[in-house]
């Protein structure tokens, strides 16, 4: 689609005028839109959205509007690669659904009656093979000395090992609230989201490299033709060489997902193999259906890049990541409808801010904390 119909579709929807196809159209729009386009917007109005307290103020929105509506107006830099283009939302939030806007010019909702609670940080547990452990944090640096001569550099929220001369398994273990990165003995760097875990060797002996994962993971797979490098889950093992995927296999999730960002994976559940090929999704539900259909790769690494982006995402599904990220416990007291989300917002952004703007967004919801409970109700 023309520039000229994209503009021609933000001042309907702006004025409220846009219908239910010509939204779907503009969300589209915003997943494949030019990515330098796209990338000047967020990048430059970004960090002036984080000053905003419960919804865009009628001149900011102005403001966002004249920018994206005429984007001659703003430098030109080098466009982000597609996976990267979210990396620069901080504290952007942008809601479509039916019936739903959120850059308009209206008067704010009531706040949402909560306590505030702050966004997770860096910090793991790493467990040894003899059962001891050591609590990891972003403030933790120096070498761990983990006995058989292993030494293990820990800074910056990552953990770097090398080859070990002996055969022992670790686990680490990131937990809600939390996240972390480690280096694995062969190279591959994992990152690892709240509530997960990863078991792994300080040594990688025999014909390939095995891992465990419960959670939630994106692997850059250091290359090695002769050694495949395998993630096993509940019901799932993604065999890589050297390729870049990221898996969610969430235990309170009804899919186990597998997205590709580089390279090819096979993955194989009970029942059937597949290879992916980058930019494809695949799902499992339960131990037998496999699905292969076009992913969102922004979305699915969008937590790995330090954002939340939710695409047509309905508010459970939305929550069940709030939690584990801000280590909260959800409480519905009424039933969720089926309206569906577009999101986009740092994961740095207090969880007050984040529930305002699901309720200015949705006048049918809201939200209550009562310490680490979260209380969804109706108005």
């Amino acid at each position: 689609m023309s520039t000229t119909n994209t503009r021609a579709l933000f001042e309907k929807y702006y004025s409220k005028t846009a219908t239910e196809q010509e939204r779907k159209e503009l969300a589209a729009l915003l997943r494949d839109t030019d990515d330098q386009l796209i990338s000047e917007w967020i990048t430059e109005m970004g960090e002036q959205l984080q000053e905003t307290t419960h919804i865009i103020a009628p001149d900011r929105a102005d403001a966002i509007l004249t920018n994206i509506l005429h984007p001659s107006r703003t430098n030109h830099k080098q466009p982000f690669r597609l996976v990267y283009r979210y990396a620069a939302a901080a504290a952007v939030a942008l809601l479509l659904s039916a019936g739903v806007y959120l850059l308009t010019h209206r008067t704010p909702a009531p706040a949402t009656s909560i306590a505030e609670v702050s966004p997770g940080s860096t910090g793991a547990v790493l467990t040894l093979a003899d059962g001891s452990s050591v609590q990891l944090d972003s403030t933790r640096q120096g070498v761990l000395l983990l006995g058989n001569g292993l030494q293990v550099q820990v800074g910056e929220g990552q953990l770097n090992y090398e080859q070990a001369t002996t055969t022992s398994y670790n686990t680490l273990t990131v937990p809600r609230g939390r996240q972390y990165k480690v280096m694995l003995p062969d190279g591959t760097i994992a990152w690892l989201n709240a509530d997960s875990h990863l078991r792994y060797p300080t040594r990688f002996d025999g014909p390939e490299r095995r891992v465990e994962l419960q959670g939630e993971a994106y692997f850059d797979v250091a290359q090695q033709a002769t050694q495949p490098f395998i993630v096993h889950t509940s019901t799932v093992e993604v065999q890589a060489l050297g390729t870049a995927f990221n898996i969610n296999s969430y235990a309170d999730e009804a899919q186990i997902t597998t997205t590709l960002v580089s390279g090819a994976v096979q993955v194989q559940s009970l029942s059937a193999k597949k290879v992916l090929r980058p930019g494809q999704q695949e799902v499992i539900k339960g131990n037998t259906s496999i699905t292969l259909n076009d992913g969102n790769v922004a979305q699915a690494i969008a937590w790995k890049e330090g954002n939340f982006y939710f695409d047509d995402t309905t508010l459970p599904e939305i929550l069940r990541q709030f939690s584990r990220w801000y280590d909260v416990e959800v409480v519905y007291n009424t039933t969720p409808g089926d309206k569906t989300y577009m999101v986009m917002i740092s994961r740095n952004t207090p969880l007050s801010k984040v529930l305002d703007l699901l309720t200015n967004a949705d006048a049918d919801v809201k939200f209550i904390i009562e310490g680490k409970k979260l209380i969804v109700t109706s108005n």
